[in-house]
């Protein structure tokens, strides 16, 4: 891990809670756990090939667990089992090159030595994922920096402690004029924030299961994703890393007594599963250190998805995967 110690402590700390929320998913894969966890299951993953769609969230799940982990030493190499994770808070290492005789300038990367396809614009990112093309480098996790100093800044409101009916004002200090596309975005995409921008860039990585962002822009965020959830075959949910990520950021919401509502409202207590329109009204209440809001009457604004996937050219291709904002 690069960057300063303040910027490592951040992470250390960001990366234990990314932790949390991909066992806690875990522990709400097993059938029957509870009313909430099987609807929200249903919500993201659909109600047909349960077993399988389990199975492969249960599978990426514990990788992504085990890559949230600190690495004693220098990251290593190898394989779904294996491979580590190094990740980068600058782009210091990044180098303009030319990939070949006549061929366009593009990022060198003097870690990997790897040319990468596009040149990367961190105001529309706020963080991309990269598997190189050869097994014996670490996978590869870059924050974009603007992102991360956002994030030191507003430690609240990452970590779903942001206050009832004010969304607006933290999507304006997110600057999201910045990006170019424009989706509906939905409260719980919000929620826990920047530890669910990690678990979903850590569903790409080799521990991952290198799930995809199924569609490019169609596969970010609540309402896409419950769009996704009745596809089957290539656009299916169970490869879809934000389906992923979102589950597992509803499991800690009902750790620490909250739901989602079908439409990505926030609901007090359990048995908020049974809808937009139920679940408990009122003030937030705050349960284990996390604040659970509840958004039923907050209006809602436009947000912007980052840069779909990119990939990677050295003299094989790999892939490289930007997580836009949902």
């Amino acid at each position: 891990m690069t960057g300063s110690e303040a910027q490592r402590a951040f992470l250390v700390e960001a990366f234990a809670h990314a932790q949390t929320l991909a066992n806690m998913g875990l522990s709400n894969m097993a059938e029957g756990q509870s009313a909430d966890a099987t609807q929200a299951f249903e919500w993201l993953y659909g109600t047909t090939d349960v077993p399988m769609m389990r199975a492969a969230a249960r599978l990426s799940l514990e990788g992504i667990s085990q890559n949230a982990s600190p690495v004693q030493g220098e990251p290593q190499g190898g394989d779904f089992e294996t491979a580590d994770v190094r990740v980068y808070c600058t782009h210091d290492r990044l180098r303009e090159g030319t990939a070949r005789a006549g061929g366009e300038t593009r990022f060198f990367d003097t870690v990997t030595k790897e040319f990468l396809r596009a040149k990367f614009d961190c105001t529309r990112a706020m963080a991309w994922t990269i598997v190189p093309a050869e097994d014996q480098y670490p996978d590869t996790l870059q924050f974009c920096p603007w992102f991360l100093d956002y994030a030191m800044k507003q430690t609240a409101q990452f970590q779903g402690q942001f206050k009832p009916g004010k969304i607006g004002s933290m999507i304006s200090k997110l600057k999201l004029d910045r990006l170019t596309t424009w989706a509906l975005y939905t409260p719980i995409d919000l929620f826990q924030l920047f530890d669910k921008v990690i678990v979903h860039e850590l569903a790409h990585t080799r521990r991952g299961r290198e799930m995809d962002d199924v569609g490019g822009f169609s596969g970010y965020g609540w309402k896409n994703c419950r769009a996704l959830s009745t596809q089957r075959g290539e656009t299916s949910p169970h490869t879809n890393a934000d389906s992923l990520a979102l589950y597992a950021s509803i499991s800690a919401l009902i750790r620490d007594g909250g739901m989602v509502r079908e439409d990505g409202t926030f609901a007090k207590g359990p048995g908020g599963a049974g809808g937009a329109d139920e679940g408990n009204e009122g003030e937030a209440v705050t349960k284990s250190g996390a604040e659970i809001p509840d958004e039923n009457n907050e209006p809602e604004p436009f947000l912007e998805p980052l840069a779909v996937r990119r990939q990677v050219l050295q003299f094989n291709p790999s892939s490289l995967k930007g997580r836009p904002l949902f």
